[in-house]
């Protein structure tokens, strides 16, 4: 089976720290982790996001998101440390 299917020819975009950190929350929540969701909330996550009262654009953004959470699992959360720009 071949492995032409890749990322590299999507466009990454910019993503923010607040859907990074709502996608991290999600993550936490289906993963049933509450240190972690303590922790992730402590940086600044929005317990009250709602996902269908986002536009379009920032649906996108937070489905991108989510999906490198749940590929990536505790690397990706570790990577919230950094206080850099990420792209996906």
């Amino acid at each position: 089976m071949s492995e032409s299917a890749d990322n590299s020819a999507t466009p990454k975009e910019e993503i923010d720290r607040s859907t990074l950190l709502n996608a991290a929350m999600c993550y936490a929540i289906h993963s049933k982790n509450h240190n972690l969701l303590n922790d992730i909330l402590d940086k600044g996550a929005d317990p009250n996001f709602f996902y269908p009262n986002q536009s379009p654009k920032n649906r996108k953004k937070f489905t991108k998101a989510l999906v490198h959470f749940y590929t990536y699992g505790m690397k990706a959360i570790e990577e919230l440390q950094t206080e850099g720009t990420v792209y996906l």
